[in-house]
């Protein structure tokens, strides 16, 4: 949920996105997602619910906090050393 969490706030809040794409994308990709919960936590995110703060994450200190050695950022995002 912590990754949805975070690419809802870069997708809806940085890139201006509409949420929905956010959402349709995870569903196709999650081999076991559920509709509702998928589609009522980007919705819940972007602030379009019945609940409509602004929630933003700061994408740094998430990495920071919940994956302080890089380790799920590199398996899923091919960083290169300085060459």
């Amino acid at each position: 949920n912590r990754v949805r969490q975070n690419m809802a706030s870069v997708l809806t809040k940085d890139l201006k996105l509409d949420w929905r794409l956010g959402a349709e994308w995870f569903q196709l990709c999650l081999e076991d997602h559920c509709v509702a919960a998928n589609f009522g936590n980007w919705s819940y995110f972007a602030g379009t619910g019945g609940d409509p703060k602004n929630r933003h994450f700061r994408t740094i200190s998430q990495c920071y906090r919940y994956d302080p050695n890089g380790s799920y950022v590199r398996k899923w995002i091919n960083i290169r050393d300085n060459d």
